[in-house]
């Protein structure tokens, strides 16, 4: 952790300067001694001030413990510790500066400023404080540098000190809240695919009987007791589960209205949308994958096109989030290339839930979807569309 270290003149420092000049001028000019004895007495507190600033802020070290990660509009509570390794005297009144900027999507973000004052730093001490705030965008936030600074004991000087230990956070999309129109959407065997019958475990069924080992059980569903009695390996017999698997592409590709800056006024401006699309996606994996039973599937049209899956679960979720964090819109069309891997990759017959930013005659072109052949276009005849800026959309969600 690099540092660097200097000293400047606060305004009241200046005015203070100012005035020090006057006396010191005219007792020159008009050969005075007593402004000339009097400026002399104005130095001093200057030279003590800069003096006792730069002593206070010697082996005083701080550092910053974030979070992994946080929701757009949560509160944030970012730990400080500022510790002070010198056997003797203590500081005064040290504020710590915490700098954060929003790095991605890169669009000029201005920086924000957070601060906490520590009234007094005993020798050998180590304090803890934090600062609170929300970030309401998604996306990768910088932390850093942190700067220690005191004007003590007159405020005419200031020292800072400046901790290069930079950090990065993810801010993950707001969750919001889906409707009970989208879920009679969802629980329609057309839009998701049938049923996919889950294997055997613990975790997805209920115990109800013992049977005998089998190759290819686990040792956990041993019951030794049976098995110590009947001299053969008995396990327990869990009960299967149904459940749904769950595939969304995010397509967050501008229409050419959008391109040429004349977008729709009903349909809201393009960024609106965009937000609305990676919150209602976010919504529906969180709460799948929060459920568990099932795989997902997320595949982002975007600038950096991504596909991903696994069983629902938390560690699912958190994948899915990260990539839902930094989506951005794309340059091209990337679409039918990520639509071609996502059938590649689903079983025959499960359905696809399309999230887009654009109407679904602007998406995909007929012309690629008949090159693809007959199994890409059932494909794409079990697909089901939602346009965020369709007039629709309100009735299948809302932001928390």
């Amino acid at each position: 952790m690099s540092t660097k270290r200097r000293t400047t003149i606060r305004l009241e420092g200046w005015y203070y300067l100012i005035v020090l000049g006057f006396i010191l001028g005219g007792a020159m000019l008009r050969e005075i001694n007593l402004l000339m004895l009097l400026a002399g007495m104005m130095i001093g507190p200057l030279l003590v001030n800069w003096r006792v600033a730069v002593a206070s802020l010697r082996g005083v070290t701080a550092k910053r413990h974030l979070p992994e990660a946080v929701c757009a509009g949560d509160l944030l509570v970012v730990e400080l510790q500022l510790s002070n390794t010198r056997r003797r005297w203590g500081s005064w009144a040290v504020a710590i500066q915490d700098t954060v900027q929003r790095i991605e999507p890169n669009q000029n973000n201005e920086k924000s400023r957070a601060s906490v004052l520590v009234a007094h730093l005993a020798a050998g001490e180590t304090v803890r404080t934090s600062y609170r705030g929300r970030l309401m965008q998604r996306g990768r936030y910088r932390f850093g540098p942190l700067r220690v600074s005191t004007g003590f004991p007159l405020g005419f000087i200031r020292r800072v000190v400046s901790f290069r230990d930079d950090e990065e956070i993810l801010v993950y999309p707001r969750i919001g809240q889906l409707t009970p129109e989208f879920h009679r959407l969802e629980h329609q065997e057309r839009h998701w695919g049938p049923h996919a019958r889950a294997n055997r475990t613990a975790a997805e069924g209920d115990f109800y009987g013992l049977r005998d080992w089998r190759p290819g059980d686990s040792r956990r569903w041993i019951h030794w007791r049976t098995t110590a009695r009947s001299g053969n390996l008995v396990v327990r017999q869990f009960e299967e589960q149904n459940r749904r698997n769950v595939a969304i592409v995010l397509d967050l590709t501008p229409t050419a209205d959008d391109s040429s800056d004349s977008s729709e006024h009903d349909r809201g401006t393009f960024e609106e949308r965009v937000e609305t699309a990676v919150r209602f996606a976010a919504t529906i994996l969180s709460q799948r994958c929060r459920e568990g039973g099932g795989d997902v599937m997320l595949a982002i049209a975007g600038r950096d096109p991504v596909r991903t899956s696994g069983p629902a679960s938390p560690g699912m979720l958190q994948e899915i989030l990260e990539h839902l964090a930094t989506a951005q819109p794309p340059s091209e069309d990337q679409l039918e290339g990520v639509l071609e891997g996502v059938f590649e990759e689903i079983p025959p017959g499960q359905g696809v839930l399309m999230i887009s930013t654009r109407p679904r005659d602007q998406q995909v072109d007929r012309e690629w979807s008949s090159q693809q052949g007959p199994a890409i276009e059932a494909a794409l005849e079990q697909l089901t569309h939602v346009d965020v800026g369709s007039e629709q959309f309100a009735d299948y969600f809302h932001d928390a």
